[in-house]
């Protein structure tokens, strides 16, 4: 490395060591009594016009008092420009809501609360910044409550960090959990039941008892509370004189034990999800591989929502993954214990990716091929290629940039792949195949779905098919084509040569050529009756 190189390294080393010092210290600010009124004054106002409230003069109250408590709340309120003009429409919305009301209304003025607060703070009110900010309130919000615990000594109810050691691998067991209860319908059934149950027995609680109320009272209370405080408790850049302070120094030894509470926290998640993945596989492979699936089982449900949600589970995994092993985790010095977790969690991810194939192929197998399948079949390749990806990324220490340029990338390439293919001609012909085999139950696709010009011409080999329904059926498609291919030509005509295709005119080729066999059907009146019955005879395997 050249001494220039090292000297920006070295400077960008010092500038985020800044960057973090000024996020420590933002997070870290004590909070004013002004601050605490104002957030007091928001959840009050909140508990009279919305838990209390019944109607929009309520409301009309709320955004009028809104910009003066959000003002009081905000960490560094200052005059931003912009200020003026959307106190100012918070008043009109409130005039407008006291004289006639609408949900309209009260969306608009939700969604100015954040351009407000981001303007008072001195924030650029960009779209990127608003959404950035709006993601952020929930971890934001976390904080202020933090500080609030150690500024008025609840240091034994909110300990420092620790709480993301429990916290976040809960969150991914409840998550990956709540993904595999919708991969499976029975598992789903017994769930749903028990929740509806467990509410029902939680409202004939509150309603027994008045008490009840006082507790969810209490509960939307916080939650505002809450939300208020994530919005106005942002991080701030400090001056570079300060940031080097002694202040400084003890805010980045704080992010030492910010990096061990993480290591820990990224331990905890990885051995919880390992946990959660080995228990599913083994009821996966039990019930879904190397089995024979009688009358009544849940195609649709096991075999194609289920296979998208296992889909979502891998691409969770691959987010989880991506997000673990970037940053400073990367410097901790028992990192390579988080390795051999990942290596086990990935076996795992292979399994399930498996298990995805699987459950598509079952599908497949039961009734065919669509358009669809397809799709699913790139899409969990994709993910697939993705999740490889991280790995890869994990391995050879790439930056977090690099994976999702090459993730983006194989995405256009599958993408891209997937619209040069001749999808018709494949779909179409796989399952006209399985159907000459003697395996009917394809031949629902061919009635459900729409077939492009490309697979038309595949459906001729099915003129000879031993199956007299499906047989007559297929010529009452073909009759059907012919006329679309014959009306589109005739316009084609007057459009001029551009309007040409190549597959249109292999399917109308190869339509005239079967017309002995179709010809009775231009009847239209016989055409419907042998269209009718082959549908009605084909739907027994949707």
């Amino acid at each position: 490395m050249s001494s220039s190189s090292r000297v920006v390294a070295g400077h960008e080393s010092h500038a985020g060591s800044v960057d973090a010092a000024a996020r420590a210290v933002a997070s870290s600010a004590p909070i004013s009594v002004r601050q605490l009124l104002g957030v007091g004054g928001c959840v009050a106002i909140c508990d009279l016009t919305i838990y209390r409230g019944e109607g929009f003069a309520g409301l009309a109250l709320l955004f009028l008092l809104l910009p003066l408590l959000l003002w009081m709340s905000c960490q560094r309120p200052g005059a931003g420009k912009g200020r003026s003009g959307l106190a100012a429409m918070f008043f009109l919305l409130a005039v407008k809501m006291a004289w006639s009301g609408s949900s309209g209304l009260v969306a608009i003025g939700s969604m100015l609360i954040i351009p407000y607060v981001m303007v008072l703070s001195g924030l650029p009110a960009t779209m990127l910044e608003a959404a950035r900010l709006a993601c952020r309130v929930p971890w934001r919000g976390w904080l202020g409550v933090v500080q609030c615990g150690r500024q008025f000594k609840f240091g034994l109810l909110l300990p420092r960090l620790t709480w993301l050691k429990v916290v976040l691998p809960l969150g991914a067991m409840v998550v990956f959990g709540g993904v595999f209860v919708q991969a499976n319908p029975r598992i789903l059934n017994s769930v749903s039941a028990a929740i509806i149950q467990a509410c029902s027995t939680l409202l004939g609680w509150i309603q027994d008892y008045p008490v009840g109320s006082g507790l969810l009272e209490a509960g939307f209370c916080l939650v505002v509370g809450w939300i208020v405080l994530g919005l106005v408790r942002m991080e701030f850049s400090q001056p570079e004189g300060r940031a080097e302070s002694g202040r400084t120094t003890t805010s980045i030894g704080g992010d030492d034990n910010v990096s061990s509470d993480a290591y820990a926290a990224a331990r905890n998640t990885l051995v919880a999800v390992i946990a959660l993945f080995a228990g599913y596989l083994v009821y996966e492979i039990g019930n879904l591989w190397f089995r024979e699936f009688g009358d009544g089982f849940h195609y649709s449900g096991y075999a194609h929502r289920g296979a998208a949600w296992l889909t979502v589970a891998l691409g969770l995994a691959t987010l989880v993954l991506s997000l673990v092993f970037r940053g400073r985790i990367l410097t901790h010095p028992r990192v390579h214990v988080l390795k051999r977790l990942a290596w086990t969690w990935s076996f795992l991810n292979v399994l399930l990716a498996l298990s995805v194939f699987n459950r598509l192929f079952i599908y497949i197998d039961f009734n065919g091929l669509t358009r669809m399948r397809i799709v699913g079949l790139f899409g969990i390749s994709t993910v697939v290629v993705g999740f490889a990806m991280v790995i890869w990324k994990i391995v050879r220490g790439h930056g977090f940039a690099w994976l999702i340029q090459r993730q983006l990338s194989s995405l256009a390439a599958a993408s891209f792949l997937f619209a040069v293919l001749p999808v018709d001609v494949i779909w179409v012909r796989f399952n006209v195949e399985r159907i000459r085999s003697g395996h009917l139950a394809p031949a629902v696709q061919l009635s459900v779905h729409p077939i492009g010009a490309g697979g038309v011409s595949q459906l001729s080999a099915l003129l000879d098919c031993d199956d007299e329904t499906i047989r007559e059926g297929v010529k009452s498609l073909l009759v059907e084509h012919h006329d679309q291919l014959s009306e589109k030509s005739k316009v084609n005509q007057g459009l001029g040569w551009t309007t040409w295709q190549l597959a249109e005119r292999m399917a109308y080729v190869s339509l005239e050529n079967a017309r002995p066999a179709w010809g009775r059907y231009a009847d239209p009146k016989l055409r419907k009756l042998a269209r009718q019955r082959f549908d009605e005879y084909t739907y027994q395997w949707y």
